[in-house]
């Protein structure tokens, strides 16, 4: 017993006040720091504070010092054992911990944005060449093949005449291959190979040229009346005439077309922004109507650009003028190349 620390004896008891509860009670009252001491030395220590000369055994002596004291017995308890200290974190609980406190400190995400409704497009849309997706006509140049490409997507002839899209042909076309619109043509242009290798070369964006937008869809250029073909279009596409939308420069031409089913649009100065959309928008506001309403889209997408016209000979003012002034350059057109033109 002698060899035993106080601190280290309390470790030991079990229950009721042995001598180091004992012992330790009397060195907290007394104000004696006995926790390097050993459990005799501390009892000595704290006979001497009191002036006791004790001699005997040691429990005795302790029973005698807590007696002195004035401290109860059934108050001395048992200290439980100091609680072990807390093993130090391993350092993946640290890695976690940081993952933790990263993830808790990044902004919320955003919410997600509804998606966008695609507009509602025709299940083809057919252009002539000449004049309304391009300028100028085949005929009206000097020279041809073999065409050069150039940087900004238009084409140059051999003698270095310069051929492009119209800027809002571009865009059409480039809404419609993103929205994967099959587009035929239908054309009269005299060049016919001209014509094919002119299409593999003018770009409506840095990757695409007008014939890969077209792809395998029909490509008609040849003379005689548009109805021909449109409706070799049709046979060969499998898409009605009537789910069918027309761009076209010349008024004979939509005349004779808008007979037959499809949406027509005049485009007497070729493709604009405002043609291509109201086209398209007129054409789909009709195609749930029943098959006894066909005509009203032609008139609607035609009229328009100018309020008092509309349908066969629904151009009127301004449109007249354009009409006037298209029909008699291809009159004088066609007196030099007689059955050409588009």
């Amino acid at each position: 017993m002698a060899a035993i620390v106080l601190t280290l004896s309390v470790t030991v008891l079990v229950a009721g006040p042995t001598l180091a509860v004992k012992v330790r009670a009397a060195c907290e009252q007394l104000g004696i720091a006995a926790g390097g001491l050993t459990v005799p030395a501390a009892l000595k220590a704290c006979n001497e504070a009191m002036g006791i000369e004790a001699s005997g055994p040691l429990l005795a002596q302790a029973d005698e010092l807590v007696h002195q004291l004035g401290i109860s017995v059934d108050t001395l308890v048992p200290r439980p054992p100091p609680a072990a200290p807390p093993a130090p974190p391993s350092k993946a609980d640290l890695a976690a911990l940081d993952a933790r406190v990263a993830a808790a400190l990044q902004p919320p995400p955003p919410p997600p944005r509804p998606r966008e409704q695609q507009p509602a497009m025709p299940k083809m849309v057919v252009f002539d060449l000449d004049f309304t997706l391009w300028r100028p006509e085949l005929y009206q140049l000097s020279s041809g093949s073999p065409f050069k490409a150039c940087s900004d997507g238009a084409v140059l002839t051999s003698r270095g005449e310069r051929l492009d899209l119209f800027p809002a042909a571009r865009t059409a076309l480039r809404t419609l291959a993103d929205a994967h619109v099959p587009v035929a043509i239908a054309s009269r242009a005299n060049e016919v190979a001209w014509a094919h290798e002119i299409m593999r070369l003018l770009r409506v964006d840095d990757i695409r040229t007008v014939a890969d937008v077209v792809g395998s869809a029909p490509v008609v250029i040849q003379g005689g009346s548009k109805v021909a073909h449109l409706k070799h279009i049709a046979s060969e596409s499998g898409v009605s005439l009537r789910d069918m939308l027309f761009f076209d420069n010349e008024r004979t031409n939509i005349v004779q077309v808008e007979k037959i089913g499809p949406t027509c649009v005049y485009c007497p100065r070729g493709m604009t922004d405002s043609l291509f959309a109201e086209g398209v928008s007129v054409h789909m506001a009709n195609r749930p109507s029943s098959s006894t309403r066909r005509p009203a889209a032609a008139g609607a997408a035609q009229g328009r650009e100018d309020p008092r016209g509309g349908g066969r000979g629904r151009k009127g003012g301004r449109k007249r003028e354009e009409g006037a002034e298209v029909g008699g350059r291809r009159k004088k057109d066609r007196g030099k190349r007689r059955g050409r033109g588009q």
